[in-house]
């Protein structure tokens, strides 16, 4: 039976207008980041239990959904940093850190799949970022005037 956690990925806008992503309730960054001293935080996504992630999206502008896109690749990129830290230190059990967060957000693989196949839709999807990161570089080269 699963415990319910709720998580919630809040943006903060400072006082001078910049941004930054905390994973925390919408109540705990109000607590950290006061709206008295200039702060202004809005949700952008909830984990809710083990079923995936609900996100706020319905009035997200691009901008938003682009930040989301990267806190969520920020959370997951400082769990496998803490995970290859806990293996250095010697842990007993360094992916807790990776098997906890996929967890909490529906994204173990089942038990029965090799490892090989995940790998292969790994490579799959890095050369589908490839493609689109030529496709960008062509577009930008273009629209500078610098392609021929």
């Amino acid at each position: 039976m699963s415990t319910r956690t709720v998580t919630t990925v809040v943006q903060v806008t400072r006082p001078d207008g910049t941004t930054f992503v905390s994973e925390e309730t919408l109540q705990q960054a109000a607590a950290h980041y006061p709206s008295r001293r200039g702060y202004h935080c809005k949700p952008l996504v909830t984990h809710v239990d083990a079923t995936g992630t609900t996100p706020v999206s319905s009035g997200l502008s691009h901008q938003d959904r682009d930040l989301l896109l990267h806190a969520q690749l920020a959370v997951l990129l400082e769990k496998v940093r803490a995970a290859v830290a806990a293996h250095r230190a010697g842990e007993p059990d360094p992916l807790v850190h990776l098997i906890d967060h996929l967890d909490k957000l529906g994204l173990l693989p089942p038990a029965d799949v090799p490892p090989d196949q995940l790998l292969g839709q790994a490579r799959e999807c890095a050369a589908l970022v490839g493609q689109i990161a030529d496709r960008m570089l062509v577009q930008a080269l273009t629209a500078g005037g610098e392609a021929s």
